[in-house]
């Protein structure tokens, strides 16, 4: 099987070609394997690795409706508290069949705007959030399109959806009681 590569992008159609079938067959062989011969989908799986065909996920999406993303917004993604939520968001949602799109806000309203924007944009299935979402004309769009929101890492008696967190106050208070339970007055200062 050869296929010449052009300038252009590589289509289903030029898979079809290289692959000897119609394009509804592999179209069928790479969404729908289980009605199309496994002979056939071999043949398309061939055609895909020799035209370097990638599928066309805006496409697809516009069909379905679902992206099979998730945007994440964090802070500062260096801050090593921040890490294994990503790395197990990642793995999760991978699990599931989705991928995580990041975006760093490094605490910068506009920025956040500007990533939430740019996410409903890509028509992300949900988003999460490593605190909790600056009321802006883009967290306001996400509430109106119904995009699911899970803030994460606070406490707010008014999410914009849904809430997985702790109160920083409460943590503070146990953590000094702590220290007074100890006997311990200077903390962190000269003995």
């Amino acid at each position: 099987m050869s296929f010449q590569p052009s300038s252009k992008s590589v289509t289903l159609q030029d898979v079809a070609k290289a692959a000897g079938v119609s394009l509804i067959t592999a179209s069928r062989a790479l969404s729908n394997p289980e009605i199309v011969s496994k002979a056939t989908i071999e043949r398309v799986q061939q055609a895909v690795e020799a035209t370097g065909y990638i599928p066309n996920l805006l496409a697809g999406n516009l069909k379905s409706r679902r992206s099979m993303t998730v945007g994440a917004l964090v802070p500062i993604i260096s801050v090593p508290q921040f890490l294994p939520t990503i790395q197990t968001l990642t793995e999760e949602l991978d699990r599931a069949g989705y991928q995580l799109v990041l975006g760093q806000t490094g605490y910068d309203h506009a920025r956040e705007a500007a990533l939430l924007n740019t996410m409903v944009g890509r028509r992300v299935d949900g988003i999460v959030v490593a605190g909790l979402l600056e009321t802006t004309g883009a967290s306001e769009r996400l509430r109106k399109l119904g995009i699911p929101v899970v803030e994460t890492w606070d406490l707010s008696d008014r999410p914009m959806d849904m809430l997985v967190g702790f109160s920083h106050v409460r943590v503070g208070s146990a953590v000094a009681g702590f220290f007074l339970g100890m006997g311990w007055r200077r903390v962190g200062g000269a003995t």
